[in-house]
């Protein structure tokens, strides 16, 4: 790579995520201006990439995998107690439950559907 003329910084091995926010980081130094970020699940699914774009104060919307859970940054897990025998090892929402929390999200940043 020092023969080809490759700047040592950019020879250490980064992850699409922060590949992709450092190119923001540079575009945003050139004065380039955007309105939202938009990005596929492959990015959505890293929530380094997710916290960086909202650290950055960009407005943005990414893909989730269908399996990842999504809930408001103030939402507190609680796991029940069981008054007696084995107690339960997980709790789940059900995907109606999902999509109400999804929703919730949204409104709670201003995006509308009708």
């Amino acid at each position: 790579m020092a023969k080809a003329g490759v700047p040592e910084e950019m020879r250490r091995s980064r992850t699409k995520p922060e590949i992709a926010l450092g190119e923001i980081d540079r575009l945003m130094a050139a004065g380039v201006r955007f309105g939202t970020v938009l990005a596929d699940a492959g990015y959505g699914l890293s929530a380094a990439f997710r916290q960086g774009l909202s650290a950055r104060n960009l407005t943005w919307a990414v893909g989730i995998p269908k399996h990842q859970k999504v809930y408001p940054h103030d939402v507190a897990l609680v796991f029940p107690v069981a008054g007696h025998g084995r107690p339960t090892a997980v709790t789940a929402c059900n995907g109606t439950a999902n999509f109400v929390i999804l929703m919730s999200v949204f409104k709670s940043l201003g995006i509308g559907f009708s």
